[in-house]
């Protein structure tokens, strides 16, 4: 019975929420605008009980329509949270003339232009092009975009822990046309740190010699998998300023950890560093 209620209660939701958004002119919409609207709701219900909070309401007729309202003010709030956040990252953004990462930065404006939190907040309308490195596929509307400016805002402070001369040189020598790839800036530039702290050497050190790959090739070629991602996890610890950075570019450890493998095994690791 409690199902049943809640699920009359988001149908009455649904039907409010259509009149709305045809002024009360009429009370029938196309089947993908009623799906889109009932993906509305669910959206601001789900966000409100992310984070546990609306559970304690689920009594009575009117809870439903109580956790769907708190829900919808969360995720107002959320869009303004990540508008401050893209006006700091604004500031002092260094795209290291990444086509990608700039164009993908740049239309972030359009996404608070065009936005609509009450009909359609499910619907991150940007593609973001530019990859980073934890997997967005789960998220949509405003909580992709939100966690988008998060892992931005993690690179761009991990990028600046270095010379930009040196990240620009240390890009040229992965492709000298990176600024027209769809590639992460910040996981091509820690196959070099990773690379440099095995050998003991200091994370900017620019110019490897061919004993130095011969070495690399050597440590790799004894590690498992395994081991070499925990070899670069603490690698990765050292080197980072914070827990945010930490935890983002800690997502490049599986490829990382493939890529130096499968190089050991070639003899191939000047192609890879």
């Amino acid at each position: 019975m409690e199902m049943e209620m809640q699920t009359k209660e988001i149908l009455e939701l649904v039907g409010e929420l259509t009149e709305r958004y045809t002024s009360k002119e009429s009370t029938s919409v196309t089947y993908e605008t009623a799906q889109q609207l009932m993906g509305a709701v669910l959206y601001c219900i789900e966000e409100n009980e992310k984070d546990g909070s609306g559970t304690e309401l689920l009594q009575g007729q009117s809870s439903i329509r109580k956790i769907y309202e708190a829900g919808y003010e969360k995720v107002l709030q959320k869009v303004e949270q990540a508008r401050i956040l893209y006006n700091e990252l604004a500031m002092d953004f260094e795209d290291y003339g990444s086509r990608a990462l700039r164009e993908t930065f740049d239309a972030i404006p359009q996404f608070f232009i065009r936005y609509d939190a009450r009909f359609s907040p499910q619907n991150h309308i940007l593609t973001l092009d530019y990859p980073v490195l934890h997997s967005q596929e789960n998220l949509c509307g405003i909580d992709r975009i939100y966690a988008w400016l998060h892992c931005i805002r993690a690179e761009q402070e991990f990028l600046r822990s270095f010379s930009g001369e040196f990240v620009r040189k240390v890009l040229e020598k992965f492709h000298p046309d990176y600024e027209e790839l769809f590639e992460n800036l910040g996981e091509i530039l820690l196959r070099k740190v990773v690379a440099n702290r095995m050998l003991g050497l200091p994370s900017d050190w620019e110019i490897l010699k061919e004993e130095d790959y011969q070495k690399l090739i050597q440590l790799f070629g004894e590690l498992e998998k395994q081991e070499a991602e925990q070899k670069i996890y603490e690698i990765l610890e050292g080197q980072c300023e914070s827990e945010e950075q930490l935890l983002y570019v800690s997502g490049a450890i599986p490829n990382l950890a493939v890529g130096f493998l499968n190089m050991a095994e070639t003899g191939n690791m000047e192609v890879f560093v």
